[in-house]
């Protein structure tokens, strides 16, 4: 007879054990200490090889694929990646296998684990976990769809660089066949709809705000524009009157003045001239008035004078 064997299940208190166990290699400052420094400098490693890839990727992809007995085995295999051949094979693994150029958002979760371990006070330190690990994903599959889409429409080859990696270029595929090339833009903008009202919230109210401040301008720009239009046609159809008829003849006096002045010279002068010589005739009537004057109020002169009139009037004819 087959007995049924008991098995029992993993105590509670093992459990206890390993969380108790790792809490307190934690709080061991000098344990926190040398995991935040490898993680700080595991991140600058990532970030340079990755950036690497970018530029010597096509010359390494013979190298990524040998093993590692090979390599060290054989010192005359080198690859032209900053980081060597470890270097090349994490950033082919990251980029072309699995996220893309969204691979360098693991850069920045590493450095603020490090900076966290290290006793660092980083505000929402889990979210911001979160959303990078979402970011990466989104942004694998955007760039995918983009590359696939190219690669569909254009013929375009990104050559050894796939830009969403693996897992954007298939997912994208097959959201492409799910909901068609349609409904996958679509869905990649209300996913980040999403991602900004509960990862960014101030920056998604920012963008609403800016939104409904755009709307309401263009559409009090529509209202205005009709009632400006009305202003400028009664201004120009209204006709300057002038207030009074010596603003007029006036005006053309200056005009001359300003285009002919030598001509207003000149006849300043001649203006002079003629008041000199009215001045001078004045003057000479003034004098042969005097002379007058004296001549009758001389006694002799009033004499002989009155003799002459007598003497006319002895042999005027008439009387």
């Amino acid at each position: 007879m087959s007995r049924s064997i008991k098995r029992k299940a993993p105590s509670s208190k093992y459990n206890k054990n390993t969380t108790a166990s790792f809490s307190e290699f934690f709080k061991n400052e000098r344990n926190r200490i040398i995991i935040g420094i490898t993680l700080a400098i595991f991140s600058l490693f990532l970030c340079g090889v990755m950036t690497g890839f970018l530029f010597t990727g096509g010359v390494d992809q013979s190298i990524v694929d040998i093993s590692i007995r090979k390599i060290v085995t054989n010192p005359d295999i080198q690859a032209e990646n900053p980081g060597g051949w470890l270097g090349a094979k994490i950033s082919d693994l990251l980029i072309n296998r699995w996220f893309g150029l969204s691979s360098f958002i693991f850069c920045y979760l590493l450095f603020i684990c490090s900076y966290q371990i290290l006793g660092g006070k980083i505000r929402s330190f889990k979210k911001k976990l979160y959303v990078g690990m979402i970011l990466i994903l989104w942004f694998s599959l955007f760039l995918g769809f983009i590359s696939e889409s190219l690669s569909h429409w254009l013929q375009w080859q990104s050559g050894y660089l796939f830009l969403g990696g693996g897992h954007g270029y298939f997912v994208s595929i097959w959201l492409n066949t799910f909901i068609g090339r349609i409904g996958t833009p679509l869905f990649l903008i209300l996913t980040a709809i999403i991602i900004l009202f509960f990862g960014f919230e101030q920056t998604f109210y920012r963008c609403v705000a800016y939104i409904k401040t755009y709307i309401q301008a263009k559409r009090q720009a529509k209202i205005d524009t009709p009632i400006l239009e009305k202003h400028q046609e009664e201004n120009e159809s209204i006709v300057p009157i002038p207030s009074d008829e010596t603003e007029e003849t006036e005006a053309p006096d200056h005009f001359e003045t300003e285009l002919y002045p030598e001509e207003t010279e000149a006849t300043s002068t001649s203006i002079d001239e003629a008041f000199e010589t009215e001045k001078i005739a004045t003057q000479s009537e003034d004098e042969e008035q005097e002379d007058e004057l004296t001549i009758s109020i001389n006694p002799a002169t009033q004499e002989e004078c009155v003799n002459k009139n007598l003497s006319n009037q002895a042999y005027d004819p008439k009387l």
